[in-house]
């Protein structure tokens, strides 16, 4: 099995036709000359999406904001925009808020349960 970045969208509709013929995934990989991991995830990306293509990444959005904008925008312009809006990438923890009480309830278990106390 040789070491490619990507199957060429030929061979992946090759593939996928032999799974819809009732080949095992398997019995693919190894006609083909592929890991069965490749055939699997090819199989899997046509169930969700409905093609075998690869997902655009980064920099097929940023080629969409200039061909609609006609101006280039940094990553970082875009994130600051996003961030004024209130659009962050990561959501805040959401957890109990540990007045004294809990806490010193939390730290009595922890002395009753200690390693060895048991």
């Amino acid at each position: 099995m040789s070491q490619q970045r990507d199957l060429p969208e030929s061979m992946a509709w090759r593939v996928i036709g032999r799974l819809e013929s009732g080949q095992t995934q398997r019995g693919v990989a190894d006609a083909v000359g592929v890991a069965k991991s490749v055939v699997a995830r090819l199989w899997n990306r046509l169930q969700e999406t409905g093609n075998v293509r690869r997902r655009p990444g980064g920099s097929c959005s940023k080629r969409q904001l200039l061909l609609a904008t006609g101006r280039r925008v940094s990553s970082q312009t875009v994130r600051n925009r996003l961030h004024e809006g209130g659009i962050y990438a990561r959501r805040p923890m959401v957890c109990i808020r540990l007045t004294p009480r809990p806490r010193a309830a939390r730290r009595r278990w922890a002395a009753e349960h200690r390693l060895g106390a048991i």
